[in-house]
């Protein structure tokens, strides 16, 4: 069977849940399995009434069988034109109606496995022998009800995505984790409002250092006003009750010191990180009572189930059996002379497994899971080659002769489709024989000595021909209580040395074996549970270099556009100089005259007759690249502030006359002004001293930029569409300053771009590379994921812009060269936050908003738009591009949702936010809107559009809670950090008396010793960076401590896992435990009760129904009855909700009672099979037939959907090496022969269909010879002589024309 590998094998026997039987019940009638299982009863052992395996091969055959007993060709050759087409398309309409009746009673049967892309539509070994079954619109519809959540109809206001506990915990523990968040940020918003007040009214910041867009207005770097500005005295100046040596903002009418301001952000921070953790504590008990609710509600596997490691490598289900049984029994006490159980019994019937050795002992099944990761590895990679394959076959039927579409046969796309399914037949059969010689090599696999006996081997027994080292074993117990004595026992002597220490009778076969919780059989990657921890690390380090590399690259590109934006803003000139300084410098004195505005030329002409052009051209023959300016007064040009001259003062040639500096005692000035020139001028306070005014120095060019600034801000001023008609009408003076700038802009806009861009490429990235990191376990994998994502992310968007624009003086040599911490900012200055903080806003903004838009894009825009294109073209059979149902149904769903990245994305963009949050409030509000639009978004496109994930653990909200407190960390490092910078806030120190004397010193004791401290601190540097006069100060102080509180606590709670009290408190639960059950022990029969244990709510102990017996669960009314007490006179009694709720009466509980107390028991709504036993309308479902409809309930790899056809294709394999050992044929299979051996014939994809086609074609020679000796008609006494066919001519096969070669002619060897 060459298609063994896939799940989509026509052959598999998927119908059979058995591990005994190969047989498949998928074609029996639902009736034809209710009257067998009405004949059979439930207290005797059950055999499986299955077909044989010859009718098992039938089942794919019946689903459109009449399109395959047609002669499609016969019938075209004698019919044309529409007659024949209507015909055809009618036989095609029944076998899709047949295709669905069969979908549904597969359904009702359990038994549906994957029918979309092989039973349904031919595509098995087999494909060529049947037509092109065409892919339909409404089976796509269909598949989206049944894909889509609750069917896709539910309201969005009546579903509570938070309690939709129906699909695993992660669903529902993402939409908590994002409702809780969007409420907490909400009131974190309200905090955060006196911070952009603050920042709104406030002029600190420098218009040359604004942003464009002006998010520089919203923060702190915002906040009183400038300290250069001429204007700065009177501005700042406090006038009502404050003094006046203070300086003051005035937000509305109200007046508050900077002080003020300082500590009224600090109570704001402080506030809001109490508010943090609060939502943190909240989700944390949702989570645990989410948990603890759905525990109660889903019985699973797990509940009875443990595994075992380090066990001998000959180990066998019966020893394990054999040992565990022996130390764990309920009808006596055990080992540990603990009391039985009430009512215990043990093993009764094997349903289950169908394992005999089960029988009579307290282990319902036992797994040994045997070294054979690398082959199921090699099986699962050649099923991700499948769908290429099929989609190959399912065009090569669509170009077929016997094609119903509506273009009729195509030979071209015929052999483009038969070449492309060739290559992908080669790269799996390349995958599978590379499986079985490693399967030669490390295993040992014995001949089949009879055939009769090989047709008869079950899966299980041939998957114990395998004679590999066993590797780990599964232990499932009859009773939980009997998991949790096993766990209590073999925690203690888990880990060394208390492992030396293990008691004879806990030791299995002389090792020292290692028990703990199994997870669910199908979270498990078996194949990857061989792989040894080097490896596993060796890949994790990997992973860590991979996402280094796209960091760098994130970090380079940041770090250029910030390097050119910084040489652009150097260009930019600074506000003072433009204001006062170069204006006093014409004017020779700093006393200017009101209304002076640097101009040029009107357009027209003036009152000399010459223009501005004409200005222009003498200063550009005179000066090279200048253009005419002139300082005036209220803009006016007749009216200079002083005096110009071209011809007395600039020179022809290159250079003027002296430079082009206006210096001091000069009284006629060049008019001639340049962006380029390089010239550095010195104040008028150099030569005439000032002592308001130091000497400093410029650019001659900073001239030309003032006067090109002061037109960019008018440009600006006039809105877009004013800016695009001015720019027209511009001169060309100021173009290059005009195209730096916008180049910077754009560089700033691009870094943001940059930085989402390689953020949804780490993110994909980084998905990969945890799943290449080979986790024993889907949670720990899904674990990776979470933390990965994150943390690439957020360094990505957060940490990259510290280092790339941050700078540390005295910093080692190593990040010398690598331009780490080489930026321009030593500090959050005021410029930081104009420069480097609007960056972050407007990434952070991108980062929001680009998934989201991208997502909506696709469901309203791209989806639409696909779908209307290509239903018209799938409906009338059209369409080249969707030739399988498979295709199709992908246009009708946008993938399947993934919590994790989800999770991880707004992990992310919360820790961004709190990250910044202290200096740029705005975070805040921007973190409200994308928790609740993720909120809202997710839930409408879940619902509507994406495919419902798999159930999911709470593993991956287990990592956000723990990284959770990092982020107030982070928050209030950052805040202590910002609300420390002197160019913001001014020094304050804390007033020790306002804190309360709660020891024996008195104040001026703890005045003193906090004095000496601050003392002590003021010269500490840490990390290069001086950090003690930054703590010591009144709005920092009271942050600082509320950091190294969460820091403390968090690293105890940390700690105290690893601690001696940890194990002592572990020591006293158990005392506890054993004092508790001896209480809920018969007093008379010394056996524990099922109730009392129940009622203790330990999670080990959750379920007491038998796993083979019929399942029960103690309503909670029960437990409430003790608890329920009288209060208030009797009026007022505890709330009491209903025994079953409506939900439960339609899936068929009811309630009954074991012994006095009441419980509830599931009954079977309809006749049914599980694991091949029949079981009968309204009988009681047993534990792990009420598992089987929500979960697996075996640790058999052929019971798990994910690992079934990958166990079947390594049958298929084992027989197929097994049959070659037993003809003698042990070399390495040859693919190309197709003849070699049984596996080459039978494992082979392209032999096999190699194979078919000489067959056939040999089969057409035979009969062509046949027609023509049938027409040959010799003349009268002479003999005619068929010349044989001598054509040297070679097929597509390699088969000369004419030759007779396949695997039949060699039957007699």
């Amino acid at each position: 069977m060459s298609d063994s590998g896939s799940e989509n094998n026509n052959n598999d026997g998927s119908a059979n849940d058995d591990a005994e039987n190969t047989g498949s019940h998928g074609s029996k009638s639902q009736e034809e399995n209710a009257q067998s299982g009405d004949e059979k009863d439930d207290n005797e052992n059950y055999e499986d009434d299955g077909l044989d395996g010859d009718e098992n091969e039938e089942l794919g055959s019946e689903i459109g069988s009449d399109l395959g007993d047609m002669d499609y060709k016969a019938y075209r050759s004698q019919y044309s034109g529409d007659e024949g087409v209507s015909f055809l398309d009618h036989k095609v309409n029944e076998a899709i109606q047949k295709r669905r009746e069969e979908r549904e009673r597969a359904q009702a049967a359990g038994e549906l496995a994957y029918m979309e892309k092989i039973v349904d539509e031919k595509l098995g070994e087999d494909f060529e022998d049947t037509p092109w079954v065409p892919p339909t619109i409404e089976l796509a519809w269909e598949y989206r009800l049944e894909k889509l959540y609750r069917g896709g109809k539910a309201k969005l206001s009546k579903v509570k995505m938070t309690k939709a506990t129906d699909v695993g915990l992660g669903l529902p523990m993402y939409f908590l984790f994002a409702k809780t968040f969007a409420i907490a940020t909400f009131f974190m918003t309200i905090l955060s409002v006196p911070a952009l007040l603050f920042s709104y009214f406030g002029h600190r910041i420098q218009s040359e250092d604004e942003d464009a867009i002006g998010f520089y207005q919203l923060s702190i770097g915002n906040i009183g006003h400038d300290p250069e500005s001429k204007d700065y005295e009177e501005e700042s100046a406090c006038t009502g009750h404050h003094n006046e040596d203070l300086k003051c903002v005035e937000v509305f009418t109200l007046e508050f010191t900077l002080v003020e301001v300082a500590n009224i952000l600090m109570v704001c921070e402080f506030l809001q990180i109490l508010i943090f953790l609060l939502a943190i504590n909240f989700l944390e008990k949702r989570h645990a009572r989410m948990k603890a609710r759905a525990d109660g509600r889903t019985c699973s596997l797990s509940d009875y189930s443990v595994m075992v490691e380090n066990i001998p490598p000959d180990t066998t289900v019966e020893q394990l059996v054999e040992h565990f049984s022996n130390l764990y029994p309920l009808d006596k006490p055990d080992w540990k002379n603990r009391p039985p159980l009430d009512q215990a019994e043990p093993v009764k019937h094997v349903s289950n497994t169908g394992v005999s050795c089960h029988k009579g002992t307290w282990v319902a099944e036992a797994t040994v899971f045997k070294k054979i990761g690398s082959m199921i590895r090699a099986f699962k990679d050649k099923q991700k080659y499948m769908d290429d394959l099929l989609r190959c076959r399912a065009r090569m039927k669509m170009y077929n002769t016997d094609t119903c579409h509506a273009d009729g046969p195509n030979p071209r796309k015929f052999r483009k489709a038969e070449k492309d399914m060739i290559a992908a037949g080669t790269t799996i059969d390349q995958l599978t024989i590379q499986s079985l010689k490693q399967a030669r090599k490390k295993m040992k696999i014995t001949a089949l000595t009879d055939k009769s006996t090989a047709q008869k081997k079950t899966r299980n027994s041939v998957y114990e021909q395998l004679e590999a080292d066993a590797l780990c074993g599964f232990v499932v117990f009859n009773y939980a209580e009997s998991m949790a004595r096993c766990l209590e026992d073999y925690s203690h002597y888990n880990s060394y040395p208390f492992k030396l220490f293990t008691p004879k009778k806990m030791i299995f076969r002389g090792r020292h074996i290692t028990v703990t919780h199994s997870p669910e059989p199908d979270e498990i990657v078996w194949e990857n549970l061989e792989i040894s921890k080097r490896t596993k690390m060796y890949r994790r380090m990997l992973t860590a270099v991979y996402a280094f590399i796209l960091l760098l690259i994130g970090f380079a590109f940041i770090l250029q556009s910030g390097k050119y934006k910084a040489k652009f803003d150097e260009e930019v000139p600074k506000l003072d100089m433009c204001e006062t300084e170069i204006p006093a410098l014409f004017h020779q004195s700093y006393e200017l005259p009101s209304g002076v505005e640097l101009v040029r030329p009107d357009e027209g002409t003036d009152s000399t007759g010459r223009t501005r052009d004409d200005y222009d051209f003498e200063c550009s023959s005179l000066v090279k690249g200048s253009f005419y300016a002139i300082y005036t007064i209220d803009g006016k040009f007749s009216q200079p502030l002083t005096n110009y001259s071209i011809i007395d003062v600039c020179q022809y040639g290159s250079s003027p006359a002296t430079t082009d500096c206006p210096v001091a005692g000069q009284s006629i000035f060049c008019p001639c002004i340049s962006t380029d020139s390089t010239d550095v001028c010195d104040t008028l306070s150099c030569s005439i001293p000032d002592d308001d005014r130091e000497c400093t120095d410029f650019r001659a060019s900073t001239i030309a930029g003032c006067y090109c600034y002061n037109q960019l801000l008018d440009l600006f001023s006039t809105g877009v569409f004013g800016l695009l008609s001015k720019l027209q009408s511009q001169d060309s003076s100021c173009e290059a300053f005009f195209t730096n700038y916008g180049i910077a802009n754009v560089l700033t806009l691009a870094a943001s771009l940059c930085t989402v861009v390689i953020n949804v490429g780490l993110k994909f990235t980084m998905k990969k590379l945890a799943k290449g990191e080979l986790h024993n376990t889907i949670d720990e994998e899904h674990s990776a994921i979470v933390v990965k994502v994150f943390l690439a992310t957020y360094i990505n968007m957060a940490v990259v812009a510290l280092v790339a624009f941050g700078y540390v003086k005295n910093k080692p040599d190593i990040a010398e060269s690598a331009q780490l911490f080489d930026g321009d900012f030593a500090d959050f200055s005021p410029r930081w936050y104009a420069v480097v903080g609007s960056y972050l806003t407007l990434t952070f903004i991108l980062q929001i908003f680009g998934p989201l838009g991208l997502k909506l894009l696709k469901y309203y825009v791209l989806s639409p738009c696909k779908m209307c294109y290509a239903h018209p073209k799938i409906n009338n059979r059209t369409s080249h591009k969707y030739a399988m149902q498979a295709d199709v149904n992908a246009l009708e769903l946008g993938g399947v949702f993934d919590t994790t990245l989800h999770n991880a994305q707004l992990l992310a963009l919360l820790f961004f936010g709190m990250t910044y949050a202290p200096g740029l409030p705005l975070m805040m509000p921007l973190s409200m809107f994308a928790f609740t639009l993720y909120l809202n978004i997710d839930k409408m496109l879940l619902l509507r559009y994406y495919a419902k994930p798999p159930k999911m653990g709470d593993a991956v909200m287990r990592v956000v809670l723990k990284l959770l407190p990092w982020a107030c960390v982070i928050r209030l490092c950052i805040a202590c950090w910002m609300y420390s910078n002197y160019d913001v806030f001014p020094y304050t120190e804390l007033d020790i008396t306002v804190i309360p004397n709660f020891s024996a010193l008195d104040t001026e004791r703890v005045s003193e010793l906090y004095n000496n401290w601050v003392e002590k601190q003021t010269e500490r540097d840490i990390l290069f960076f001086n950090t003690g006069d930054r703590i010591t100060r009144g709005n920092v102080f009271p942050l600082f401590v509320l950091m190294v509180i969460i820091v403390v606590t968090t690293f105890i709670f940390n700690a105290m896992k690893h601690s001696p009290i940890y194990y002592f408190a572990k020591v006293i639960h158990w005392t506890w435990t054993h004092i508790q059950l001896n209480k809920a022990s018969n007093g008379r029969t010394k056996k524990l009760s099922p109730f009392e244990i129940a009622k203790r709510g330990d999670p080990l102990r959750a379920e007491m129904a038998p796993f083979t017996g019929d399942y029960y669960q103690f309503l909670q009314s029960e437990f409430e009855k003790s608890k329920r007490v009288s209060r208030c006179l009797g009026f007022i009694t505890k709330f009491v909700r209903p025994d079953l709720t409506e939900e439960e009466l339609q899936q068929g509980w009811r309630v009954s009672y074991q012994g006095a107390y009441k419980v509830k028991m599931a009954q079977w709504m309809r006749t049914t099979r599980v694991a091949g036993v029949g079981r009968p309308k309204g009988s009681i479902q047993r534990t792990y037939e009420l598992i089987s409809l929500h979960g697996c309930y075996s640790y058999n790899l052929y019971k798990i959907p994910h690992y079934k056809t990958v166990m079947i294709a390594i049958q298929e394999g084992i027989e197929s090496v097994a049959a070659d050992m037993e003809m003698g044929l042990e070399n390495d299979v040859d693919l190309e022969s197709g003849r070699a051996s049984s596996t080459s014939r039978h494992i082979s994809v392209i032999g096999s269909y190699r194979n078919r086609q000489i067959g056939k074609q040999n089969s057409a020679v035979e009969k062509e010879k046949a027609k023509e000796k049938l027409w040959e008609r010799p003349a009268k006494g002479k003999k005619t002589k068929v010349a044989p066919n001598n054509s040297d001519d070679e097929n597509m096969y390699g088969i000369a024309n004419g030759a007779v070669s396949s695997d039949d002619s060699d039957d007699s060897d």
